[in-house]
């Protein structure tokens, strides 16, 4: 039996790899503590053809808790063979309960992207990013 705490949810959009069409975004939400806040990443979207640079918009809410998120303690890494913490760089991007970036630079290929954030009762979530950018658009 899977436990709850090992349990995912992956939503995929993958793209036939034709031309118009190269890039690909995986979003998967781990369901480990469902009590924590909510991390909705509105850009870039599913259907977006990603190239560099690229916008980043994450709106965080109370999760089932009710407690607010505590946006002191997002976190922002970029996995990898020697994975890369981008909370600093985030900083002044923060406002509210919102993580709006312009113009975000990354290299052609692909890249995981975890943020991770708690609440002001100490419940946390994490979201998994995954994207492919494309430097022959």
């Amino acid at each position: 039996m899977v436990e709850p705490s090992e349990m995912t949810v992956q939503t995929k959009t993958e793209f036939s790899g034709q031309k118009e069409n190269p890039s690909e975004l995986i979003e998967k939400t781990s369901l480990a503590n469902r009590q924590g806040p909510s991390i909705i990443v509105t850009q870039p979207s599913y259907l977006d053809n990603l190239t560099s640079p690229l916008d980043i918009l994450v709106y965080f809410k109370a999760g089932q808790s009710g407690a607010p998120p505590d946006m002191s303690t997002l976190r922002l890494k970029r996995e990898s063979w020697i994975d890369v913490d981008l909370t600093k760089r985030i900083e002044k991007f923060k406002k509210d309960l919102t993580l709006d970036i312009k113009g975000a630079q990354l290299p052609e290929g692909n890249h995981h992207l975890e943020l991770r954030i708690s609440d002001k009762a100490g419940n946390f979530s994490k979201r998994n990013i995954y994207v492919v950018i494309d430097g022959d658009m």
